[in-house]
């Protein structure tokens, strides 16, 4: 942990900057290095699994067309400026609901933008990770701070605002700014932040541009280029009873005490199994556990599921757009039963026209409920009911997949596409016992043709 300067001392924007110069040097620690090294590696396989969907076309169409420069590598081959390869990149990574979470989802910005920011300065992979880091925890500590009322989030959240203050602290960390320019970096990034979600945002269709957060990470990296130019932010951007957290929407404002030495954030991250909402990953799970493989060879199959009433926004029976197929329970629940592949393709029109999923939506039933219950029949055979858990919010880790498994990941999403030398060659660099190269072996990866944009 660094020392209070008198910089920082007496306001918590000052105290958050100089907590994350200390996060930053926790990434050499083993567990969270390997640990840093897994949200990479799942970040890249979103990335190159979201940059084939129809939400990532536009952004790649704004990059392409109406901007000039290179410095970095946007998912597709494309050498852009740092900015627009983060906002190219983390939108991909959230295109199809496929990134990891934590209170929100910190890697589609954060990583993102300390990719970005390091090629461009061809920074070492160690400094990248450092920021990659701290950025994870300035995000946990951030929401934690400013999570609202049970009241309040009903009608507003700040998912994608922090993401903006926290993937500028990345960069200003992989850029190796000053505690000073951290601060200056903080207060920048608050006026270049999305707004934050209301519940205006939980109706149909869900946004093509879901959280946004390509846009967070370009956001960043214009904030911390700003700062190194001279230009300023709000003063102490998150003190007060002004501070930021209006801006996120928030009710509530209290620095969590001790939480600059607690566990880092990466550790409390999870990776999901499926791309659909964090809050019904456990719905999906506990289907896929009864049916198997084999399920679409088989001849009815029907799903009786109740949800509490926090859920029922997910019981949509019919997307409008590919977004929504993420945030409707009847129809991710359909596509783990006739065993679609994990990815882009449950975006596929082709898929929700098949005769097997229509009769699976068709037979199955969804209703109200205390808690979350699934019951499974297959050939009028019924399971057991049951329980569906509700996951630890500010802890999903031991809910989402396990080291192993988000390796398996990466190889299913990765190698498919840009073939084995080149995803091993990335996955390589990120887990050897050195971290003084550069990134190479990860723009590799990005910068693979296979992985380009199709159709407008």
């Amino acid at each position: 942990m660094g020392t209070m300067s008198p910089v920082t001392t007496g306001t918590i924007t000052g105290a958050l900057a100089n907590a994350a110069m200390g996060w930053a040097g926790r990434w050499s620690e083993p567990a969270v290095r390997g640990r840093v090294a897994e949200c990479v590696l799942d970040h890249i396989a979103c990335v190159c699994e979201g940059a084939d969907s129809q939400q990532a076309r536009y952004p790649k169409w704004i990059a392409d067309c109406q901007f000039k420069g290179a410095c970095a590598t946007a998912v597709g081959g494309e050498s852009l400026p740092a900015a627009l390869a983060a906002y190219c990149n983390g939108q991909a990574a959230n295109a199809i609901d496929y990134d990891d979470t934590l209170v929100g989802h910190p890697g589609a910005a954060v990583i993102a933008a300390a990719v970005a920011a390091g090629e461009s300065a061809n920074a070492s992979l160690g400094r990248v990770m450092a920021g990659i880091c701290a950025g994870y925890d300035v995000h946990y500590a951030l929401t934690a701070a400013g999570w609202p009322s049970r009241a309040r989030s009903s009608l507003v959240r700040g998912i994608g605002v922090w993401e903006s203050v926290a993937a500028a602290v990345a960069v200003a960390i992989v850029w190796q700014l000053s505690e000073a320019q951290v601060v200056a970096a903080v207060n920048l990034a608050a006026v270049h932040a999305v707004p934050p979600y209301v519940a205006k945002w939980y109706e149909r269709p869900v946004p093509s541009v879901k959280n946004n957060l390509g846009w967070a990470a370009l956001g960043a990296i214009w904030a911390v280029e700003a700062v190194m130019e001279g230009s300023c932010g709000i003063a102490n951007a998150l003190d007060g009873p002004q501070g930021f957290f209006r801006i996120a929407g928030s009710d509530r404002w209290q620095w969590p005490p001790g939480i600059e030495a607690g566990t880092p954030a990466v550790m409390k991250v999870a990776f999901k199994r499926f791309p659909a909402c964090w809050h019904i990953q456990e719905y999906l799970g506990a289907v896929s556990a009864v049916v198997g493989e084999e399920i679409e060879e088989r001849a009815t199959v029907r799903v009786d599921c109740a949800v509490p009433p926090s859920l029922m926004r997910f019981l949509d029976y019919r997307p409008t757009t590919p977004a929504d197929v993420a945030f409707s329970l009847p129809c991710t629940i359909a596509l783990v039963v006739v065993g679609a592949k994990r990815g882009v393709y449950w975006s596929d029109p082709a898929v929700f026209e098949s005769s097997a999923f229509r009769a699976i939506v068709a037979q199955s039933k969804y209703r109200r409920g205390r808690t979350g219950r699934i019951q499974v029949r297959v050939d009028g055979r019924a399971t057991e009911p049951v329980r569906v858990p509700e996951p630890d919010y500010w802890n999903p880790a031991p809910w989402g997949l396990s080291s192993a498994e988000v390796r398996a990941k990466y190889e299913a999403l990765v190698t498919a596409r840009v073939g084995g030398e080149v995803a091993r060659g990335a996955a390589e660099c990120l887990t050897s016992a050195s971290a003084t190269g550069g990134l190479g072996p990860l723009v590799r990866v990005l910068r693979d043709r296979r992985l380009q944009v199709r159709g407008g």
